[in-house]
């Protein structure tokens, strides 16, 4: 039966035996699911090699790319970079920070990389700009991210006393931007 604003059902009408209809499916999308396995449907595999690749070869944002020039602390930042991406896609299946460990890895290496560049930043410019690193990065880029992972990030790192304010800036602690460059080094 087609009801008002809803998909009709899938039936099927035998011209040969009296036009007797037989229920197939509630709608199509489901007769369709009800006859294709449903290892079709679940794209979580290619998914992830699209995410891989894209961490491996996608272009840097022109900011990502501009604060990677900028460092002299250790060679090959963008690869250390893609590596660290790589496992976060192997361990995830797609391409997303969030509030685990090797997400806060990169907001600190994100962080590490603006303040270098930039150390007059404060919270409020460094929350503006952040979307254009690597969030919303182009090829190299998560396609949106959620605010709140940043400014919790912030307040953990803030509340450690790895981020410290200095004059209206905040920047990370000297020994911690070491262990951000160990780090990196590491990956």
């Amino acid at each position: 039966m087609l009801q008002a604003s809803s998909e009709p059902e899938v039936i099927h009408v035998d011209q040969e035996g009296d036009y007797e209809i037989t229920f197939l499916a509630d709608n199509f999308e489901v007769f369709i699911k009800g006859i294709v396995n449903d290892e079709h449907y679940d794209t979580s595999e290619e998914d992830k090699e699209v995410a891989l690749d894209k961490v491996a070869h996608g272009k840097f944002s022109p900011l990502l790319a501009e604060l990677c020039s900028g460092v002299t602390e250790l060679e090959q930042v963008e690869q250390k970079i893609r590596s660290i991406c790589t496992r976060i896609v192997e361990e995830k299946g797609h391409f997303s920070f969030h509030a685990d460990e090797l997400s806060y890895v990169m907001y600190d290496v994100q962080f590490w990389l603006y303040t270098k560049s930039y150390p007059d930043t404060s919270r409020d410019q460094y929350e503006a700009v952040y979307e254009n690193i690597i969030a919303f990065g182009g090829e190299f880029g998560q396609g949106g991210y959620a605010p709140s992972f940043i400014t919790d990030w912030l307040d953990i790192r803030m509340k450690e006393g790895r981020i410290v304010r200095d004059h209206g800036s905040i920047r990370f602690t000297d020994s911690y931007a070491e262990e951000i460059i160990k780090k990196l080094r590491e990956a």
